[in-house]
C-alpha cells in the first residue's frame, strides 16, 4: 500500500480524554498549494502518514506531533500511532494527561483516538 505524503494531510483537534487512551475531537484537512479541503475520516487509509495539531482544553498552543501513521479508521473514529514528537511536547502531554488522569492506568503517550 502506498502512503499519501504526511504534508499532506493535517489533522486539527482538541483532547477530550485521557484515559486509558488519548481521545480528541478534530478535523481532517488535505492541503495542497494554498488549498485546504475539509476531509472525512473514509478519506484516510491506514498506514497513511499525517501530522496532528492537537490542542489541549484551555490552553492557547497546540502540540505538534510532525508524523503520525494512521492505524485503522473506524466510521467516525481514527485510530493515530505518534511517530516524531519533540521531546518538550511529549512532555507537556504527559503532565497534562497526569495532572487529570482519575484512574490508576497510564494512558498510551504514543497514541490518540480521533473522532472527525
Amino acid at each position: 500500500m502506498v502512503s499519501r505524503t504526511f504534508s499532506t494531510i493535517t489533522i486539527d483537534c482538541v483532547l477530550s480524554s485521557v484515559a486509558p487512551q488519548y481521545q480528541a475531537d478534530g478535523c481532517i484537512y488535505e492541503i495542497s498549494g494554498s488549498d485546504r479541503r475539509l476531509r472525512t475520516p473514509g478519506f484516510l487509509k491506514a498506514g497513511d502518514w499525517v501530522r496532528v495539531r492537537l490542542w489541549l482544553p484551555n490552553d492557547d498552543a497546540h502540540i505538534l506531533i510532525r508524523l503520525a501513521e494512521v492505524r485503522w479508521v473506524r466510521n467516525q473514529w481514527v485510530g493515530i500511532e505518534f511517530i516524531t514528537v519533540d521531546a518538550r511536547e511529549r512532555a507537556r502531554l504527559e503532565r497534562y494527561s497526569e495532572a487529570r488522569r482519575k484512574e490508576p492506568v497510564r494512558a498510551a503517550c504514543d497514541q490518540i483516538l480521533i473522532r472527525a
